[in-house]
This record gives structure tokens, C-alpha cells and sequence, in this order.
């Protein structure tokens, strides 16, 4: 299946301000082949209709949850009586907490793994239905979000509804299907090496691979070759993610220079984190903060 157009950030227009974004859809024709920038999580309020995407068809009613990754293509049809509210997220808004993600069984992976992990068995997809009274909670957050959009409240308060939301639906996953909560994860002792490679970052610490393999119990070599198995990345280049994370969520939470960041991260100027943050992100600071600002 191939898109015919993409949800993209002039679309949603998320930002500090608004990290997560709710849209109530009413939807009477087609939504044709299309993907994602970002994140999308959709409720099905009421009604039912027909979901397709590249491995499949299934038919959506009242109380399903769809979560779909960034790139994902899929497609809407024969939708009877149907209400849809759709959730999207900046994600790097989040990745700059990894200790928030990590704390909840199940959230990582399936809400943020494919910005975390490489391992290709990460589901870019996943179905639920969610019972009578954790879907009145959760519809009640997504009606205090979009309440929230119109009043313009801040980043925080769309945050801290948005992961009741989060915390609702793992509960739900973790019930109905428990090895979903982990498909695709690496190994616990990986994640406890990726786990110090992140708290490095967050303290501000310099990279040092040595350091990093003896809090995992591992030599150097080995702990390289489970990062790289799990993340695609060297754990240099995985230290450097993450850190370019943190500055994400510096230049989309605060007024601080690209000097000042830099100089808060261990750069050694502003065009030296321009380079890393190029690199990673396809754009220099600036525009990034331009765009989401």
C-alpha cells in the first residue's frame, strides 16, 4: 500500500505548547492511503469501520484502539455511524525523560520503541478494545485535552493527561496480551547497559564506554555488540541520540541559545552541536526550534 499523502507537522502543529494533540473526526466517506510524521493513537467512540494497512484488513467498533507508528501506512472505510478521536505526539518531547518511559511495564516499547529501538520485531501496529470503564477514563482525558487545546493550557497539562492515557492502555495490554509488552524488546541485561548509557546523558556526563560496560557487568567488546544488536548504534552513537533527545526537549521547552545548550551538553560550540544535531535530525537546531516553537 502506498500513501497518497502524509499527516505531517502543518497539519497537527504540535509543539512545546502542545505536545500531544487530540482531533475528533466524524467521519462520513473514505480516508484515503496515507502515513505519518508523527505517532497517532485513534479511538473508536462509536460506530463502526474498516481499517487497512500493508499486511491486512480488520473492522473497528466502539471501545478499539488503534496505535500506529510514524511511516505507517494504513487507510479508513464503510464507516457507519462513526466517531473517531485521533491522538498524535511529538515524541521528542518525551524521549528527553527516559526515566518517565521506563517506570511503566509496556509503554516504551509499544509507544515509543520505534524512536528507542532498531529491533525489527517491534510492532508497528496494535489493536485493542478496551472495556466500559477504563474507556470512560480515557475518553474523559482526551475531552479534557481537546478542552485544553481551545484554552491554550501548557505543555505540562497536555503531559500529564496524556500519560493517564498511556498508563490506561498498558494496563490494558499488559492484561489482554503480556508478551506484546515485551515483543521486540532487547534482553533485561541490555537494557539495564542502554538504561546507563541514558543516565549519562541526563546528567550531563561524558560518553565513556568503559564505564558504561562495567555498570552492565560486561567487557567493552561485548557490551558494544549487544547495543549494536539491540539499537542498531554503536553505544557511542546511541549516547549521542540520546543526548541529541535531551536537547530536543531543551529547544522546545525553554528560551536558552544554541551556545548555552551546547555548552550544557558537553559540545564544544554551537556549530559543533549543530553538526550532531544535523546529523541526527535532518535540520540545525534553530530550524528544529523554528518548527515546533
Amino acid at each position: 500500500m502506498r500513501p497518497t499523502h502524509t499527516i505531517d507537522q502543518d497539519f497537527v502543529r504540535l509543539g512545546a505548547r502542545q505536545p500531544v494533540r487530540v482531533q475528533l473526526l466524524d467521519p462520513h466517506g473514505d480516508a484515503r492511503p496515507h502515513d505519518h510524521e508523527f505517532h497517532e493513537i485513534a479511538f473508536v467512540l462509536r460506530g463502526s469501520l474498516r481499517h487497512r494497512w500493508g499486511d491486512g484488513e480488520e473492522t473497528l467498533r466502539a471501545g478499539d484502539v488503534l496505535i500506529l507508528t510514524p511511516r505507517c501506512v494504513h487507510a479508513y472505510d464503510r464507516p457507519r455511524n462513526c466517531a473517531v478521536i485521533n491522538l498524535y505526539y511529538l515524541a521528542d518531547w518525551f524521549l528527553g525523560r527516559p526515566s518517565a518511559l521506563h517506570a511503566v511495564p509496556g509503554l516504551a516499547p509499544i509507544f515509543f520503541g520505534a524512536a528507542l529501538y532498531h529491533d525489527p520485531g517491534l510492532p508497528r501496529r496494535v489493536r485493542l478494545n478496551v472495556a466500559d470503564a477504563p474507556f470512560a477514563r480515557v475518553r474523559r482525558e482526551l475531552e479534557d485535552l481537546l478542552a485544553a487545546d481551545r484554552e491554550r493550557r501548557s505543555g505540562l497539562y497536555h503531559e500529564a493527561a496524556f500519560f493517564k492515557i498511556l498508563d490506561e492502555l498498558s494496563l490494558v495490554l499488559r492484561a489482554a496480551d503480556p508478551e506484546q509488552t515485551v515483543q521486540g524488546l532487547p534482553p533485561d541485561d541490555t537494557q539495564r547497559g542502554l538504561r546507563h548509557l541514558e543516565l549519562l546523558a541526563a546528567r550531563r556526563q561524558p560518553f565513556s564506554a568503559a564505564v558504561a560496560a562495567r555498570a552492565a557487568g560486561w567487557s567493552s567488546a561485548h557490551f558494544a555488540r549487544r547495543v549494536r544488536e539491540a539499537t542498531g548504534l554503536s553505544p557511542r552513537a546511541y549516547f549521542q541520540r540520546q543526548r541529541i533527545h535531551l536537547v530536543c526537549r531543551k529547544l522546545l521547552a525553554g528560551s536558552a541559545s544554541v551556545a548555552e545548550i551546547a555548552h550544557e551538553f558537553g559540545y564544544a560550540d554551537a556549530a559543533h552541536l549543530n553538526r550532531h544535531f544535523r546529523a541526527w535530525r535532518g535540520l540545525t537546531p534553530t530550524e528544529y526550534r523554528r518548527r515546533y516553537v
